[in-house]
């Protein structure tokens, strides 16, 4: 027919049982083939990717876990090989922003377990902390830890970054255990203003609904002379029993 471009006819019957003629271009579907199997590929590898970095980092963070809680000495060395890790995972998933929180938790632990040159590491911890919120800005961990480095030296700084870190919702177990000890902590200088003092009024709030959280909260309440401040929020006859039992032995 005077056409370079094979083509493939297909012929159906309507209702009408008219023959119509529908033209398939062989070539355009063996592309759309092609480009389906190549996503496929691309998919696939970037499971494999995925996964691969999260096996990476399965170890260095149980074993950060036992630094943080202090039931192992900080190993140096071990540290140093887990840097090396969890840099070869940023490679791999350079957005992933949880590879960049546990190398500033790495970098604290070092920071801590450091007796010369004190606060070298800690400007890296800083570094990967503010990595971790330009990937993931919602998340209220890396300020609430950035609160914590920030408290004993810088004041305006340290405050900030506690007020960032309650304005983006800290509702869940982990991130209620960091932030409330510094919410009773510096509860004066929060009440101050009313959205903030609302804000910790429903974390605390929040955090008394679970049983480990509750505990923390009481026990940080009593260290920080702040039960008066949770009894009106207690959810349970049992947080109600042990602050009156705490107030009582204060008087």
């Amino acid at each position: 027919m005077g056409h370079n471009v094979k083509s493939l006819y297909v012929i159906i019957y309507s209702t009408t049982n008219h023959r119509v003629p529908i033209k398939i271009n062989i070539e355009k579907k063996q592309m759309i083939y092609i480009l389906l199997s190549g996503w496929c590929v691309i998919l696939a590898l970037w499971s494999c990717l995925f996964f691969g970095s999260a096996i990476i980092s399965v170890r260095p963070v149980k074993e950060i876990q036992y630094w943080e809680q202090k039931t192992r000495p900080v190993d140096t060395e071990l540290a140093v090989r887990f840097i090396g890790r969890i840099k070869e995972s940023i490679l791999i998933t350079p957005w992933n922003a949880t590879n960049q929180i546990t190398l500033a938790r790495i970098y604290e632990q070092l920071n801590q377990n450091q007796l010369l040159n004190k606060n070298t590491h800690l400007i890296f911890a800083v570094k990967h902390y503010f990595e971790a919120i330009k990937l993931r800005p919602t998340d209220p961990y890396p300020w609430i830890k950035l609160a914590l480095i920030y408290e004993n030296s810088e004041v305006d700084l340290h405050y900030q970054a506690l007020i960032k870190s309650m304005r983006l919702g800290p509702y869940d177990r982990v991130n209620q255990r960091a932030i409330i000890p510094q919410i009773l902590k510096y509860w004066e200088k929060i009440v101050l203003k009313k959205h903030d003092k609302e804000l910790a009024i429903n974390i605390l709030k929040n955090s008394l609904k679970y049983h480990a959280n509750s505990k923390i909260t009481i026990t940080n309440a009593r260290i920080n002379n702040k039960l008066a401040v949770l009894l009106p929020l207690t959810t349970h006859a049992w947080h109600n029993r042990e602050i009156v039992k705490y107030l009582n032995h204060e008087k």
